[in-house]
Formats: structure tokens, C-alpha cells, sequence
């Protein structure tokens, strides 16, 4: 109502200024395009504040797709280029170490130790590249059939002799009659890999993670579960932003990729943590087939 009043108060204003008022467009043509508006403070001429229309048009979203594509691009070339010399850098380090193998005198050990620290954050910054090169990279999904359990039961043997030297079980309980998902399993396996490795870095002694999976509607409901520390809740509220991390050499990206590589496959993740009772992670994603009604569960461990 306040967008036709304004339009029929600027006809007015045109009429009354000797001009014919212009012919109004069908309201279906205002439909073929994508409608915003603004409403603007009073000012000058425009006493009520008057409604703003923007109509979108079609090639703008278009446009900025080829843009970010551009910028991806752009920065992906960019993180090329640092990691070449980086690689350099690093394998002349590793050549100047053992030439100084042998260190004997204090100033030579101390040259050696020095030696070891430069090479240290060399590789620390080329994991850094690493972690946001896949983090711009998340586009032009490969979308196939896939099976979460099997994805899930594929990570699990692959971090299965790394949680057993930290005396960490992992304990599935799975529907076997979950849909499928489209998605590119190169990277959902790298959002639930992510996961896992922060489930396990988070206990200290021994403990379990739970992976369950279960249908919540035409979805695929994936649910994390750790005993590990916890965490407190102004840490839990900066979690997914980009950088933010609380290990000492961690880069911040990994919970942040992977929420994103989550929503690029139209899912959800949420996370909920209390210190010193663990963390849990529901991951949802669409499924693609029709739901089953009857449920089948099965553990493993």
C-alpha cells in the first residue's frame, strides 16, 4: 500500500507540474523481475520518505557469480605464486640443516635451532595457504549420489590408528535407510574429516565420539558427539569465524570451510558444547530419495 500511495503521490506531482502522468504498467510486469525496496528518511520533496523500488535485473546475480568465480580465481593464482618460493625456501632449509648435521660448538647448534624454526613456519605458513586456498575454492560442486554412512565408515578407518594411540573409540549407530545425498564427496569428506580431527584433538586421556545417523524428514541428520573439554560460550559464539582458532598452530579455517562446504550443499551445521562434558556437531543435509518408513539402526564399533 505505501509503494502505490507514493507512486500515485509522484503522478500527482507530475500533473501538477503540466506534465502527463505516465502510464502505469501492468502489476505482472513488475513480477518479472526481482523486487527490493528502501524506504528512505523525509527530506526535501519527499516529506513521507518515500518507498524505493529496485528491480533487479536478470544478469545482475549472474554477474556476480562471474565475479566471485573471478576473485577465486584471482586469489587461488595469488596463493600459487607465494607457495611456489615458499616450496623453494623450504628445500633449501632442509639442504642447510644437514649440512650443519654435524653441529658441535654452542654457536653452531644455536644456527641449527634457528634453522629448525624458519622451516617450522615456513611449513606452518604454506598449511595456511593451504587451508584458505581450499577455503575459496568451494564452488563448481561435482554433485553425485552419496551414501553418508559409507563416507562416514571411510573416514573412521582412516583416523582409526590415530585415535587408537590416543585411546579415543569411535562408536556409529546408523540408519541404514538414509537417503542419499548430492554432493561432492570430495568435499563433504572433508567437512565431516574436519570434524572428526576436532572431536579427537578436543580429548585429553582417553574418551569416545559418538557418530550417529538418523532421517529428519527428507534430510540426512548427522550428529558428532565428543567427550572432551568443551568449550565456554564466548568461545563456542566465535567458533565459525574465519582465522579464529584456540590451538597454537591451528589457522582458524577449518570449522569456517567447513560450514561453508555444508551450505553450498544446501545443508545446515550447528554446534552446542559444555565445558567439561563435550562437544556435539548436527550436521543436516537434503537427501534425494523418498522416505522409507521403516528404520533400521545398527551399532558399530
Amino acid at each position: 500500500m505505501e509503494i502505490a500511495a507514493t507512486a500515485g503521490a509522484a503522478a500527482a506531482a507530475e500533473a501538477g507540474a503540466g506534465k502527463p502522468p505516465a502510464q502505469s504498467k501492468p502489476a505482472e510486469a513488475l513480477h518479472q523481475r526481482p523486487v527490493s525496496t528502501a524506504a528512505t528518511k523525509p527530506a526535501p520533496g519527499n516529506p513521507t520518505g518515500a518507498v524505493l523500488l529496485h528491480l533487479a535485473h536478470p544478469m545482475e546475480k549472474q554477474g556476480k557469480a562471474q565475479d566471485y568465480a573471478s576473485l577465486t580465481s584471482l586469489v587461488a593464482g595469488l596463493v600459487h605464486e607465494i607457495k611456489n618460493p615458499l616450496t623453494t625456501i623450504n628445500m633449501n632449509l632442509q639442504l642447510l640443516k644437514e649440512d650443519w648435521s654435524n653441529a658441535e660448538t654452542p654457536r653452531e647448534k644455536k644456527t641449527l635451532r634457528k634453522l629448525d624454526v624458519i622451516q617450522s613456519e615456513t611449513q606452518r605458513l604454506k598449511e595456511i595457504l593451504d587451508d584458505f586456498l581450499r577455503f575459496v575454492r568451494i564452488d563448481d560442486l561435482d554433485r553425485r549420489p552419496l551414501d553418508i554412512n559409507a563416507l562416514l565408515d571411510e573416514i573412521a578407518e582412516f583416523l582409526s590408528n590415530e585415535l587408537k594411540a590416543r585411546g579415543v573409540e569411535i562408536i556409529r549407530f546408523y540408519d541404514y535407510n538414509l537417503p542419499k545425498c548430492a554432493a561432492d564427496a570430495k568435499f563433504i569428506r572433508q567437512a565431516f574429516m574436519n570434524i572428526l580431527i576436532n572431536a579427537e584433538q578436543a580429548i585429553e586421556g582417553g574418551g569416545q565420539i559418538m557418530v550417529r545417523t538418523s532421517r529428519d524428514g527428507d534430510r540426512v541428520r548427522v550428529e558428532i558427539t565428543d567427550t572432551g573439554a568443551g568449550m565456554p560460550p564466548e568461545t563456542l559464539a566465535k567458533i565459525f569465524q574465519p582465522w579464529f582458532s584456540t590451538k597454537p598452530s591451528g589457522t582458524g579455517l577449518g570449522l569456517p570451510t567447513t560450514k561453508r562446504i555444508i551450505e553450498e550443499h544446501g545443508g545446515t551445521i550447528n554446534l552446542q558444547s559444555e565445558q567439561n562434558r563435550g562437544t556435539s556437531v548436527v550436521v543436516h543435509l537434503p537427501g534425494i530419495e523418498k522416505q522409507d518408513s521403516s528404520t533400521a539402526e545398527q551399532t558399530i564399533r
